[in-house]
């Protein structure tokens, strides 16, 4: 099976991003990022110290991210938009060599397909929701064991 072929994107705040994610480049943040941005992830908001404007919220989830898997690497597969929305499928994949305290590092191969709805207002992001399925991270990390209904897709 043929990897999907990586897109460009179109929109600025896509190609920021990209850049966050890719290259940990938040240089451009607060252009793109709204203070008061929501985040949600797979259904459940997330609620950051009152203290936290979007663009450090963003900061340390991509951060977070880059910490579990260095190498990780985001790949756009599709994006769409209407208006002040964006709507964009992505891969993400990396090494899970990074450590943390709940988590400690088993060096296999993460891969996660997921969405990510945005919402601009004046091309800054006022909320995201992503969801992705959680239960594959879990497993690729060796977090939790593989559900028995899950056929040929155990940990590694």
């Amino acid at each position: 099976e043929e990897p999907e072929a990586e897109l460009e994107p179109k929109h600025p705040t896509v190609k920021f991003l990209l850049a966050a994610w890719n290259e940990g480049d938040f240089s451009d943040a607060e252009e793109y990022v709204d203070s008061d941005c929501a985040i949600h992830f797979n259904g459940f908001t997330y609620d950051p110290d009152e203290d936290i404007d979007g663009p450090t919220m963003a900061r340390q989830n991509v951060s977070d991210w880059r910490r579990i898997a260095p190498d990780i690497r985001m790949t756009l597969l599709q994006e769409l938009r209407e208006k002040d929305r964006i709507a964009i499928e992505w891969l993400v994949a990396g090494t899970h060599t990074g450590e943390t305290p709940e988590l400690p590092a088993t060096g296999q191969a993460l891969e996660l397909q997921g969405t990510t709805l945005l919402t601009l207002d004046d091309d800054k992001i006022v909320e995201a929701s992503t969801f992705f399925d959680a239960l594959s991270l879990v497993v690729q990390t060796s977090a939790a064991e593989p559900p028995a209904w899950w056929p040929g897709r155990g940990a590694p």
